[in-house]
């Protein structure tokens, strides 16, 4: 999991070569003038040598980056060896690898969320892939071709997928609480034979005889007969506590479950009945695995050791291997010769990846290490080729180079390969104090001080992510960057209770009665054991239960006015929700990107939506339709609010992606939208930099927003002008809000503070009281009498890649990650004929000298050429050897040249 030295191999030319030529990744293609057709030169044929007998040599085996893949968190080897496949967080994308070459095979798959799951066939001649979207793709090994359809779920994300033994089917679980039964040649859906559980599901075993299927669900364990796709008998009950982690035995007869605690239960699965041993332990278990051959098993604990158990005996067996860290995930390598273990060291929250060789007396420790950050790792079916999937890129590596290198590192570098060896030495090293199997309780907080300007100041341990008034204004809630939750008297000024402790935690608000909290965990790596929303009552300072069920990661949620219903926002779809069921509404709202922000209209009847994309979006509560055009912005929504009357929504966005922050390029303002259109109203609210949060008053007349230059400053809404501020913290604003009464605001900072400021108190600065909206929107080209953009904004459904003038200047044709390129009058901001389709991200476009054909260039390697009249395709698409980053034609029209790569 951690990256290598890059080392390129250059391949062998082909008898006969597509393109003319290629250098430093730019490829020029020869036209012929007026015409769209392509010619392409030769590369000399091979030259005449004396046929001999071949020797039987060891090929060689490439060792360095696999190109163009990033944050790689998934990656498994075909059981020959000679195909790898990788899911990427950072492109929702899988590749295909040829092992030997380092060379991708066929075409990449692409998904609008990241990749986690890859499953080859009992044959290995089919593979299927998986995303967070809920979706997955079945693959030809062979041609590298898709086949089929695309699989898709009802509403949530895949957890799980397995073929039977005979390869004929996929049987998928979802976070939808589904059980799903797929054709796996085809990819049809086997409608007779869906389940539908209780609870979203966790993971899915197939006993050998591919007749029963095991799905774990929350604290049960569903068992399914597989020929007629139901529920066979009662569920083997676990107790309250959720699975974390089921196993069966390679014989089918034996069924390992896990709740996280200090012991493993056992079931026969034949009797169905729990068996008498229990595998207990000094710590809770937090990984297990079994041998090919089923003979031993693996437990590892939160104390960072690993047990070996010999299950022909039901005992333990020889010493623990133990590491720094907690044990996060393990596995058997091919023929059980080697353990890969991933640990968690909680003090610095950084991973590592060992690998145990069992092959001596002692096991030895082999720590991956990498410049770059290792997300996850794989050892091959030869037991000497790994991959390291980086941040950066996927590596294929040798065992043996990185051994030969970790020799000649400097001793710094070796520390914790020593820590690893001295654990398995008898004679006892240094040995460090065990580590606690809870959680200390957290010291309370000290009491709220008075600022400079009289505000409350509530001092926290580190950074706050997030802060809100109770409904009545007697309390506040903060949540820190930890997952620490706090809950603070506006009264005394001292905290109430325990703080609320968890990780995962990703977003908190008050129910309607404030003595209920409602609380949201969420994992970038799909994890239903920690993906919860539930209550929290304040009287008694303990958990009142799950709220919903199967609703996955959420990262962000709002209660309606009513309490009635709650709007949840996920990876890539929100989610209306019944607050008295836990049942979902309808169907997931879909969207491109993760939603981290979420908004109801004060009458409930509208909501808006918004997160890691440049738009938000409006949506009617009863239809769940979208409302109107979606509001455009330059960068990721960060904020959203709707004004009192409900006409007006209010949206504050950030920066794109890094390259617009070293260019740049920031969106500073606070704009408005008609509610009912999704039509900019004009005169934005504009800051010295980007905005981080925003909130209007509850009269509606005044609207406060924390900025990332570590102010926050309050607006008249009709106005536009400054009223108050700015108030300054000593980091970047990262919540805001009105007290119920509109007397008080709060503002939430990194520099770990939370302030409450009086409003009558704060001054308002001189520079502030200087500001004109009028001149200001004036430079920002709005026409200030019809309170208008001059302009209309040109609109995608993601991110724009490209964007080019015709010829004669009277046409603009722009390429997005929506997936098409489009084509726009000049004049009137209109799009002319219908979006041209693709099957992957659009990244160049460029008009032919004469501008009667638009071509295109995509993340699938293609060449796509266009109809400017018609917008349709003219010819075939051309196919390249990579994705096509950027395209230029030579002004005589003879010439074009692509940019590929990063």
């Amino acid at each position: 999991m951690s990256d290598q030295v890059s080392l390129e191999h250059e391949p062998a030319p082909e008898k006969h070569s597509k393109f003319g030529w290629s250098l430093l990744g730019i490829s020029v293609l020869v036209m012929a003038a007026g015409a769209t057709a392509f010619w392409f030169s030769l590369n000399p044929g091979p030259q005449q040598v004396k046929k001999t007998v071949p020797k039987q040599v060891v090929p060689p085996r490439f060792e360095g980056p696999l190109k163009q893949q990033k944050q790689i968190i998934s990656a498994v080897f075909s059981p020959d060896g000679k195909t790898l496949v990788t899911g990427s967080w950072d492109d929702k994308s899988a590749k295909l690898w040829d092992v030997a070459s380092g060379k991708q095979k066929g075409k990449k798959l692409q998904f609008r969320g990241p990749v986690e799951k890859i499953v080859f066939s009992p044959d290995a001649e089919s593979v299927v892939v998986a995303s967070h979207d809920g979706s997955a793709q079945i693959v030809d090994v062979a041609s590298s071709k898709q086949k089929g359809k695309k699989l898709h779920h009802l509403s949530g994300r895949v957890s799980d997928i397995v073929f039977t033994p005979d390869g004929k089917t996929l049987i998928s679980g979802g976070t939808d609480s589904t059980v799903q039964f797929w054709d796996a040649e085809t990819g049809e859906l086997d409608e007779d034979k869906e389940l539908k559980l209780k609870g979203p599901v966790l993971s899915l075993a197939i006993t050998p005889d591919g007749k029963t299927l095991f799905a774990a669900s929350k604290n049960v364990v569903y068992v399914c007969d597989v020929e007629k796709g139901e529920l066979a008998g009662e569920p083997l009950e676990q107790g309250k506590s959720y699975i974390k982690a089921m196993l069966l035995s390679p014989d089918g007869k034996t069924l390992f479950t896990s709740t996280g605690k200090d012991y493993l239960e056992v079931w026969d699965v034949p009797g169905r009945n729990l068996k008498k041993e229990s595998y207990r332990l000094e710590s809770n278990i937090k990984a297990i695995a079994i041998s090919a051959d089923g003979k031993t098993l693996l437990t590892g604990t939160k104390a960072g050791k690993v047990h070996f158990w010999d299950l022909t005996r039901n005992e333990r067996r020889g010493e623990p291997l133990k590491y720094t860290g907690e044990v996060e995930t393990l596995a058997f390598t091919p023929e059980d010769k080697s353990v890969l273990v991933e640990y968690m060291d909680r003090k610095d929250w950084k991973n590592s990846h060992v690998l145990w060789d069992l092959s001596g007396d002692t096991p030895q420790a082999f720590p991956f290490t990498h410049e770059n950050t290792i997300r996850t790792v794989t050892v091959g079916p030869d037991n000497e080729t790994v991959l390291l999937g980086c941040t950066d890129a996927p590596y294929l590596r040798q065992i043996e180079s990185l051994r030969t290198e970790a020799k000649t590192q400097p001793e710094e570098k070796k520390e914790k390969m020593t820590v690893a060896s001295a654990a398995q030495s008898k004679a006892p090293a240094e040995k460090s104090k065990p580590r606690e199997t809870k959680p200390p309780t957290p010291v309370p907080l000290e009491k709220a001080k008075r600022g400079a300007m009289d505000e409350l100041v509530f001092k926290h341990p580190r950074d706050v992510d997030q802060a809100s008034f109770s409904p009545d204004g007697k309390l506040m809630v903060t949540r820190c960057g930890d997952g620490t939750v706090y809950v603070w008297d506006l009264t005394s000024g001292k905290q109430q209770g325990e703080a609320i402790q968890n990780k995962y935690l990703a977003t908190v608000q008050f129910g309607t009665d404030s003595q209920t909290l409602i609380l949201a965990s969420a994992s970038l790596k799909p994890n239903p054991n920690v993906e919860r929303v539930w209550k929290w009552d304040l009287a008694t300072n303990q958990s009142k239960g799950d709220l919903l069920q199967g609703q996955g990661s959420v990262f962000s949620m709002a209660l309606s006015p009513d309490g009635k219903t709650i709007l949840t926002g996920g990876m890539n779809r929100s989610q209306l929700w019944d607050m008295t069921t836990g049942r979902p509404i309808g169907q997931p709202l879909s969207q491109d990107s993760l939603v981290t922000v979420l908004a109801f209209s004060p009458d409930g009847k509208t909501m808006a939506t918004g997160g890691w994309s440049p738009q938000a979006f409006l949506w009617d509560v009863a239809t769940q339709k979208v409302k109107g055009s979606p509001c455009v912005h330059k960068g990721i929504v960060q904020a959203m609010a709707f004004s009192r009357d409900g006409k007006t929504l209010l949206t504050a966005g950030s920066v794109l992606n890094i390259s617009d922050a070293l260019s740049g390029v920031k969106d500073k303002n606070v704009h408005l939208w008609d509610a009912e259109t999704g039509k900019p109203l004009g005169k934005a609210f504009h800051h010295e930099e980007s905005i981080e949060k925003l909130a209007v008053s509850p009269d509606g007349k005044l609207v406060l927003t924390g900025c990332k230059d570590h102010s926050a400053m309050l607006w008249d809404m009709e106005t536009r002008r400054p009223v108050a501020g700015p108030i300054r913290h000593g980091a970047s604003i990262t919540d805001v809000a009105f007290s119920p009464d509109g007397k008080s605001i709060l503002t939430a900072s990194s520099d770990t503070t939370v302030r409450v400021w009086k409003i009558s108190e704060i001054p308002l600065s001189k520079e502030a009281a200087e500001y004109d909206p009028e001149k200001y929107n004036k430079q920002m080209k709005w026409d200030v009498s019809s309170d208008q953009l001059t302009v209309d904004v040109l609109k995608h459904r993601d991110e724009v890649k490209d964007i080019v003038f015709s010829p004669d200047g009277k046409l603009l044709a722009s390429g997005s990650d929506d997936y098409t390129a489009r084509l726009w009058d000049v004049e009137t901001g209109e799009q002319v004929g219908e979006p041209l389709k693709h099957e992957y991200y659009v990244n160049a476009v460029a008009f032919t000298p004469d501008g009667k054909t638009l071509i295109t260039g995509d993340d699938g390697e293609f060449l796509n050429f266009w109809d400017v009249k018609t917008g349709t395709r003219s010819g075939d698409s051309l196919e390249l050897s990579s994705e096509v980053r950027q395209l230029v034609i030579s002004p005589d029209g003879k010439m074009l040249a692509t940019v590929s790569g990063y």
